[in-house]
């Protein structure tokens, strides 16, 4: 039986589907990430979709420009980062934010030192 793992924004405009949660999530203290109060779960880009539902996300960029992270342009809820298509890794972070909590409660946490990069 397939199980698929749902995550969307505050008003239901976006949603990310996967297969799988992973075993942790990262809470990152850089300058971005901890404004945005993230915690980013981590996957390739083919292992996700992204719909949406009356509009596309949003997307901020800044620093290194490897990143580019999405939010809801309704309610503005940060859903998820996408990695630049020239970056070395081929990845898609969601917001565990975005999901049911009893859906990550017994995930691991990775702290991630990421205002001393």
């Amino acid at each position: 039986m397939l199980i698929m793992i749902k995550a969307q924004c505050h008003c239901g405009n976006i949603e990310l589907t996967t297969e799988y949660l992973p075993d942790e999530y990262t809470v990152c203290n850089c300058s971005i990430c901890r404004r945005l109060a993230t915690k980013w779960m981590y996957y390739k880009t083919d292992e996700v979709r992204v719909t949406h539902n009356k509009e596309s996300t949003h997307t901020y960029v800044w620093g290194d420009k490897c990143i580019a992270f999405h939010h809801c342009p309704l309610c503005g809820c940060a859903t998820h980062y996408t990695s630049e298509p020239n970056w070395e890794f081929d990845r898609i972070a969601i917001n565990a934010n975005m999901l049911d909590p009893n859906l990550i409660e017994f995930l691991k946490i990775r702290r991630f030192n990421g205002a001393d990069m």
